[in-house]
């Protein structure tokens, strides 16, 4: 029967391979169609006499194996590719220019939050701030005096509030100046690894500059991009499996964090980000996963194999056992099949629980074939 198929699809691609309109493509492929199913419909007659042929002669019936159709859950599931961002990922940077004095970190090397890092030049700020400390000394005492005379009476006011203002300035130039010369030392924001060094001690360093590359590998991201069709399917709070191609056993859950609000036009997908959990640190950033989404699922459904689904001219159709007088027959039995994951499929119309679905030797059989049950 294959071969029958294949010599006729050769015959046709033979006769498309001159020029042809559309037209006569379509009216060759629709009788090519036909034909298929003509041959099809063969097919399975001669089956069917060759069953009968073979159990001539016995009351048995055809040999065949049934199951019990029970009600249940389903769930179909996408498989897509993604990758491993880390959600941690800082380049550090000074706050202002300076010559790189120390840096006091190697490459690969873990520190913690608040760990000191490199230390910026910052001798001329050091120095303007004790001079500006001995400044702020005299105009302390000045202004205590002013203060005292005040309160005494002796005095103008202005001369008092010329003192404070004096007095209070310097306190904001030196609590600028603290603030400036912290800026000198960079601290980790974070707990991390050092990824890379990008500058070396001598260096001038400018705010906005990348210096270090610190990096946190105790929380992932998994980003993909998943078809527009799957919009209303997959949405935030849904669960996630996921697998790694470079880790080989190596299985992880993760809920999906966030799903794209826009549909990119070029190639019709929406973002999709999950947020997972790496205590042990194995995965890295920039791995390829694989995603496993459920984007369907049902309670108390009918579900049959989906090789047990035939098709005719009429729609799709299995065969049921049916008893009658201490004897099973066949019963061709039409239905309205629903979602399937390839292995099994949804039965919407047709069939109902504790109906006797025959899952072997269907081929063999007709409607109203007898049957011999070899196994239930």
């Amino acid at each position: 029967m294959n071969k029958i198929i294949v010599l006729i699809l050769i015959a046709v691609l033979a006769s498309c391979s001159g020029e042809k309109t559309v037209e006569q493509l379509n009216t060759e492929i629709t009788r090519t169609r036909g034909e298929i199913a003509d041959l099809n419909q063969q097919l399975e007659e001669l089956e069917i006499q060759l069953a009968g042929m073979e159990s001539a002669g016995t009351d048995k019936g055809i040999p065949v194996v049934i199951n019990a159709l029970i009600a249940g859950d389903f769930s179909s599931y996408i498989t897509t590719s993604a990758s491993v961002e880390a959600a941690r990922d800082a380049i550090v940077s000074p706050e202002m220019n300076g010559r790189i004095q120390a840096i006091h970190v190697t490459k690969g090397q873990k520190v913690k939050e608040g760990q000191l890092l490199v230390s910026i030049d910052s001798e001329i700020m050091r120095k303007g701030l004790e001079e500006l400390e001995t400044g702020l000394d005299l105009t302390k005492t000045l202004f205590k005096k002013q203060e005292d005379l005040w309160k005494q009476g002796v005095g103008s006011e202005m001369q008092y509030l010329e003192a404070k203002n004096r007095y209070e300035s310097m306190l904001k130039t030196r609590e600028t100046l603290e603030s400036q010369l912290k800026m000198g030392k960079i601290y980790a924001p974070f707990s991390g690894y050092i990824e890379e060094i990008f500058q070396k001690t001598g260096e001038m360093a400018t705010p906005g500059r990348q210096l270090l590359q610190l990096i946190n590998l105790e929380n992932l991201f998994i980003n993909t991009e998943l078809s527009e069709a799957y919009i209303n399917s997959i949405h935030k709070g849904d669960t996630a499996l996921i697998e790694f191609p470079d880790l080989p056993g190596l299985t992880r859950s993760a809920p999906i964090i966030n799903t794209g609000n826009t549909i990119d036009p070029l190639s019709r997908t929406f973002s999709l980000r999950l947020n997972m959990k790496n205590q042990d640190e194995q995965i890295k950033p920039n791995m390829l996963a694989t995603l496993k989404l459920r984007d369907y699922s049902a309670e108390g459904v009918i579900i049959v194999p989906t090789l047990n689904v035939r098709q005719d001219m009429k729609g799709f159709f299995v065969y049921v056992a049916r008893p009658h007088d201490s004897e099973y027959f066949s019963i061709k039995t039409y239905i309205q099949p629903g979602r399937s994951d390839g292995r099994n499929t949804v039965v919407e119309e047709g069939l109902k629980g504790g109906d006797w679905l025959i899952v072997k030797g269907y081929n063999q059989i007709k409607d109203g074939s007898k049957l011999s049950i070899t196994q239930q």
